[in-house]
């Protein structure tokens, strides 16, 4: 991957990230990667997350990579994003490529039946789709926070949004109420359809 050059700013938020506040990032991330690896259909024992194709256990590689990715200056750190939003991000990627590579991979070293090559296809249809909805969601988010950037309450329920998927957890990391949150989304759809 192309290196980037991190900022003094993003230097200064790495440095400044706690060592227990890191560890409990590195716990929550272990256990998005293996959510997310599951919810894509794939698990630890066979296929592009299996021991063997990864070298280890693919939630600590992954894991691993992406911070060392982080620290290496392969990424920028996002303004206003918390550790681990960004490590989130890596790894919502890195999944994606190594899905994308595991099939390269394997139409090139086997020989496959039809049903193996149909099964390949729809693997590598779904990389490229998750990999395409992550790059969709990812400018939504932007153009989002970007609409709201004068509404902090708004702002602050996008971060929340980014990170959670149901409005009890939008509500328990904004520390309102649920009815709040659908309130929130209410006035975030109207602004964002005025716009």
């Amino acid at each position: 991957m192309k290196k980037v050059f991190l900022t003094v700013e993003e230097w200064q938020r790495l440095l400044a990230v706690p060592l227990e506040e890191r560890r409990k990032v590195l716990k929550q991330l272990a256990a998005y990667t293996h959510w997310k690896i599951v919810k894509r259909g794939f698990n630890l024992d066979r296929g592009p997350f299996s021991f063997a194709a990864m070298g280890g256990n693919a939630v600590v590689v992954i894991c691993q990579e992406c911070i060392d990715a982080l620290f290496a200056g392969e990424w920028h750190w996002k303004p206003g994003w918390s550790l681990l939003k960004q490590l989130k991000r890596m790894v919502d990627s890195k999944i994606g490529h190594i899905i994308r590579d595991y099939q390269k991979y394997d139409e090139m070293e086997m020989v496959m039946t039809s049903d193996e090559d149909f099964l390949t296809e729809a693997e590598m249809s779904l990389a490229c789709q998750l990999e395409r909805e992550a790059n969709i969601r990812e400018m939504g988010y932007e153009m989002a926070c970007d609409a709201v950037k004068n509404y902090p309450e708004l702002l602050a329920y996008l971060d929340a949004l980014y990170e959670e998927n149901d409005y009890g957890g939008i509500a328990k990391r904004m520390n309102v109420t649920k009815n709040e949150v659908k309130a929130l989304e209410k006035e975030l759809l109207t602004l964002l359809e005025k716009i």
